[in-house]
């Protein structure tokens, strides 16, 4: 128990550096009450103490050396002579503690990429087929999302101030989306985003041509929504596309509810796209079991393992986004299409927001991307914007 007290403290050390932290959100707790480290100490000097055999005496030094330097207070009498004494970690006490560091699953290192999915970490030493686990193995870039995040949103508001709209990039958008509105504040160091922090990505959104892009998971994490809709009423303003400007309407009324905490009307384009969305992706999830027979046999045929899990998904007992990897390893490229396009429409859980811009960067799934398009603005309405009635 002292052993994975220990390794709980040292991931939760690890946590504190803000690079690190996103890769730690769900660490293991005991169950057991905390062992009393001073108790402990006491205990195993007094074992020592009356030790007869000198094998006796080195294991209950041993097993002071582990559980040393948490000194209390006030220090016992033998202290000093301990501190003249020479330890050193035996084999077996490696051995412990790797051990407890395998046994401590599930620790998830969460990865920031387009991925979208954890990855379960467990320490074998010597297993030669292990991923090897380093920081660039699990995030494209630690340093760039705070620097780039600055530089758009100084960029656009400076812009704007001079009486130009100068957006970020809708791929930046994208990146964003993917980390979701925690791990973007974590990533940034931020708690909260301010207005002028996130009016440039909500007029990314609005901006792009078909389907809005999402923007709800960074409206949600705004301090001052009252500032975010006049800064957003300038852009409009100083906006010469109409396309852009339509926008206006409805995503300040949109707005408007969620900062008074009211629910959308359900006349509202936004509420009508999330009711009529959300009955078709139901629909198009149950749909999956049969479309996994009626292939049978063709070139779009799930195969066995991508089979299972897409039957999972139609049932519910698992996230579209889950099926991904399985589609993406069918041989046939009408497959994958066909799958991914399915997937898509069945879309409605966050989870699924790294498939959705996976699908949107592979230039051999464009018979998909309208429907992950759709599907983003949906999961990033209902899990983050304005109160609205499904049904």
């Amino acid at each position: 128990m002292v052993q994975a007290q220990k390794v709980l403290d040292f991931f939760s050390l690890l946590a504190s550096s803000p690079r690190v932290r996103p890769y730690l959100e769900r660490l293991p707790r005991p169950s057991e009450a905390r062992v009393d480290q001073e108790l402990l100490v006491d205990q195993l000097a007094r074992r020592f103490m009356g030790a007869e055999t000198l094998a006796d005496r080195s294991q209950a030094l041993r097993s002071l050396y582990l559980v040393l330097p948490e000194v209390p207070e006030e220090a016992p009498d033998w202290l000093d002579a301990f501190d003249r004494s020479a330890v050193a970690p035996t084999t077996e006490d490696i051995n412990l503690l790797l051990q407890t560091l395998e046994r401590a699953a599930p620790v998830r290192f969460q990865r920031l990429n387009a991925g979208g999915q954890g990855l379960p970490v467990v320490v074998r030493q010597q297993d030669p087929n292990a991923l090897p686990i380093a920081a660039h193995h699990l995030r494209r870039a630690f340093g760039n999302i705070l620097d780039q995040f600055d530089a758009d949103v100084g960029t656009a508001n400076g812009r704007l101030d001079a009486g130009t709209l100068d957006v970020p990039p809708e791929s930046f958008l994208l990146d964003l989306c993917v980390l979701g509105p925690i791990q973007l504040c974590q990533s940034i160091g931020r708690q909260t985003l301010t207005a002028h922090e996130v009016w440039p990505f909500v007029a990314t959104a609005l901006a792009q041509q078909g389907t809005q892009r999402p923007f709800w998971f960074l409206v949600s994490r705004v301090d001052d929504l009252g500032q975010l809709i006049g800064q957003l009423r300038r852009a409009f303003a100083v906006s010469r596309r109409a396309q852009f400007r339509q926008q206006e309407a409805p995503t300040i009324e949109a707005l408007e509810a969620l900062r008074n905490a009211r629910q959308l009307t359900a006349q509202s384009e936004l509420a009508e796209f999330a009711r009529t969305a959300y009955a078709a992706a139901g629909v198009s999830k149950e749909a999956l079991a049969v479309a996994i027979e009626r292939n049978q046999g063709t070139e779009r045929e799930s195969g066995p393992e991508a089979g299972v899990i897409l039957r999972q998904v139609s049932v519910g007992a698992q996230n579209a986004g889950l099926a991904y990897e399985a589609i993406m390893a069918i041989n046939n490229i009408r497959g994958k299409r066909y799958w991914a396009r399915l997937l898509a429409e069945a879309s409605t859980d966050p989870e699924d927001r790294g498939m959705l811009v996976q699908i949107l960067r592979n230039p051999d799934l464009a018979s998909a991307q309208t429907a992950a398009r759709r599907a983003l603005k949906l999961i990033d309405a209902i899990a983050y914007g304005p109160q609205i009635e499904l049904e």
